[in-house]
């Protein structure tokens, strides 16, 4: 196999862990978020639909169970979300945002576009939209085989 190809699993946790980092200094800086990049992911998948199951938002952030509801019980330490009843089944409970989460969204949004704008500088759009399309299918990729091993 090529070399370089060798280095893409490399590249991509560096990718990772780099931007995880950056994250959490841009955070840090703005002095008013309360949560880690990590935390974001969760909030981020609320965002975009509030009231899910662990066993949702654990496939939406690629976290483990285990970790998810570790994340989850010190988010509601801090207030960032809830468990709330299923609107169907009094008997279960769903995770969702509280009112001061809700009030984060636009802030958090300007930090993802200042991360976006760091990812892609110097890229073309062309670039960016064949990019996107080979990560798509690496994640395509790996979500198949771990259900396949799993």
């Amino acid at each position: 196999m090529d070399r370089k190809i060798d280095n893409a699993g490399f590249y991509i946790g560096k990718i990772h862990r780099l931007s995880n980092r950056l994250m959490n200094h841009i955070l840090s800086k703005r002095q008013m978020l309360d949560f880690n990049s990590e935390q974001g992911r969760i909030l981020h998948a609320l965002w975009q639909q509030d009231r899910q199951n662990q066993t949702e938002l654990a496939d939406m952030t690629g976290l483990t169970l285990n970790t998810l509801t570790k994340m989850l019980e010190r988010m509601m330490a801090m207030k960032l979300v809830e468990r709330c009843p299923h609107e169907s089944d009094r008997r279960k409970k769903v995770i969702c945002l509280t009112d001061h989460a809700k009030g984060l969204r636009e802030e958090y949004q300007q930090i993802s576009q200042e991360m976006t704008a760091i990812f892609y500088q110097g890229f073309s759009g062309q670039e960016i939209a064949d990019f996107e399309g080979y990560l798509e299918r690496i994640l395509g990729n790996i979500a198949q085989a771990g259900k396949d091993e799993i």
